[in-house]
């Protein structure tokens, strides 16, 4: 599958595809070591489309979370229900 994702990405036939520029982009700040990409999308995704590979949670080398990362909406105005929505969470 990892191919056919690839693929598909590359020949741009996947909507949103490429970032263009910040509009519907959100920084994500506070995250614990454990966090992912999958995890990431499975909490954002609710709140509108997110572009294949648009949430991306920033790395140190041994594969752990640094603690931040970039969600990337397809719309802002789903950005924006997003970010009043989960603005302030605390984790338990």
């Amino acid at each position: 599958i990892a191919i056919l994702k690839k693929g598909l990405q590359a020949a741009g036939v996947l909507p949103g595809g490429k970032w263009s520029n910040d509009t519907g982009a959100l920084y994500v700040r506070g995250l614990p070591a454990d966090t992912t990409n999958c995890d990431l999308y499975e909490i954002f995704s609710p709140f509108g489309a997110i572009p294949s590979q648009g949430c991306y949670a920033m790395t140190a080398q041994d594969g752990t979370c640094k603690g931040f990362a970039f969600i990337n909406f397809i719309n802002d105005a789903d950005a924006q229900n997003a970010i009043a929505t989960l603005h302030g969470t605390m984790m338990p």
